[in-house]
């Protein structure tokens, strides 16, 4: 008969991440964890499938909040504006997490092996939020830049959320980030404009380099 751990996941998370800080996470077996958790060897399969899984920190949860918020609307969907409500959404469901949380990217930006695979999951994710947001109706353009864009706000934001100096909520650093972002978008429309109706910022670089190709 199997034995009942009470909090048997949350303890072992905990003493993983305690020797994954400690001694690395390479060095780091799943007997020591165990050991640490005060549980037996096979109780960790109980939870996880390999020690890598143990820094997941409920991230198919995290998934479920983010591609929950984006649905269908009476009104014509807005792709980015969709990003933003389920970033927000994710900040809020993150907030009392911080501390475990800036100790798994601790431990991740350690390891070339877990940053890869961190790496693979953000490229996923960009995937299936880029889908459901076609789902919902956006067009299939957009939802590819907002998914993008959103992404990389959000990693922006939560790597401040996690570091040192990090002061602010991860919802107000995503609604600050998102500020940030319309403001450039700004600059590039006024320098635009400065250029000409028919001109971009980036028109005289594109022209003076083709002179420099062609000598003309």
């Amino acid at each position: 008969m199997v034995r009942w751990e009470p909090g048997g996941r949350e303890r072992l998370e905990r003493a993983a991440l305690d020797l994954f800080l400690e001694k690395g996470y390479g060095a780091t077996t799943i007997k020591d964890i165990t050991s640490r958790a005060g549980l037996g060897y096979r109780s960790f399969f109980r939870h996880f499938s390999d020690k890598r899984e143990v820094l997941s920190l409920q991230q198919s949860e995290l998934h479920d909040v983010i591609m929950g918020t984006v649905r269908p609307r009476d009104t014509p969907v807005v792709a980015l504006v969709e990003v933003f409500w389920a970033l927000h959404a994710a900040a809020g469901w993150l907030e009392d997490r911080r501390e475990l949380a800036s100790q798994r990217q601790s431990v991740v930006s350690r390891s070339p092996e877990l940053l890869e695979r961190e790496l693979v999951k953000l490229a996923g994710l960009v995937e299936d939020l880029t889908g459901v947001l076609i789902d919902a109706g956006a067009p299939p353009r957009d939802s590819r830049l907002a998914a993008e864009v959103g992404v990389a706000v959000f990693k922006v934001a939560f790597a401040e959320w996690t570091g040192p100096a990090g002061r602010k909520s991860l919802v107000e650093l995503i609604e600050d980030r998102f500020a940030g972002l319309v403001q450039l978008v700004g600059q590039y429309e006024a320098a635009a404009t400065e250029s000409g109706e028919d001109a971009s910022p980036t028109k005289d670089r594109h022209r003076d380099r083709d002179q420099a190709v062609t000598g003309h």
